[in-house]
């Protein structure tokens, strides 16, 4: 089992590395979670939405995709999920420009840590630096493997370490 400093070492150097290019994504009306409406993403938003989140996961940038149907353009952005926390959820994620907020410099290959309420997002923190996130959730719960496959830690050695 991975412990805690080999992980915040592991996942950290992961969100450092990042790609050229930056998909421009801005919704002024994106949701918020309700602790965050006309708040700041602090040390007591981030313990609330680690606890009151039914999944956390950490997320590659992918791509943007456009569509245009007629005169309208539907924008979506595709992330690929590598490690979380709680509920596991599919390898990729399709995020609809509605529910990107201004402000997130979207670049291929940028982490985010993502809060989830179900299968939707509902707030991004930029990869930058979580370590504060990180030490709050401990061992991942769930990660993707070379090869594709969903790896659950705890199955595998029946147990789990608690934050």
């Amino acid at each position: 089992m991975v412990r805690r400093p080999a992980l915040i070492a592991a996942v950290a150097g992961a969100l450092l590395a990042g790609g050229p290019g930056r998909a421009a994504a801005c919704n002024d009306n994106a949701p918020r979670p309700p602790i965050l409406e006309g708040q700041v993403y602090d040390d007591t938003a981030r313990r609330f939405l680690v606890k009151s989140s039914t999944t956390i996961a950490v997320a590659r940038f992918q791509r943007r995709l456009e569509m245009t149907l007629g005169d309208a353009v539907k924008v979506d952005y595709v992330f690929e999920l590598t490690e979380g926390w709680k509920a596991p959820l599919p390898r990729s994620l399709v995020v609809n420009e509605e529910r990107v907020p201004c402000g997130l410099a979207l670049a291929p290959g940028n982490p985010y840590l993502v809060y989830f309420d179900g299968h939707r997002p509902v707030w991004f923190v930029p990869g930058v630096d979580l370590s504060e996130e990180l030490l709050l959730l401990a061992d991942v719960d769930w990660y993707y493997g070379p090869r594709g496959d969903l790896v659950m830690p705890s199955l595998i050695s029946g147990q789990r370490s608690e934050p």
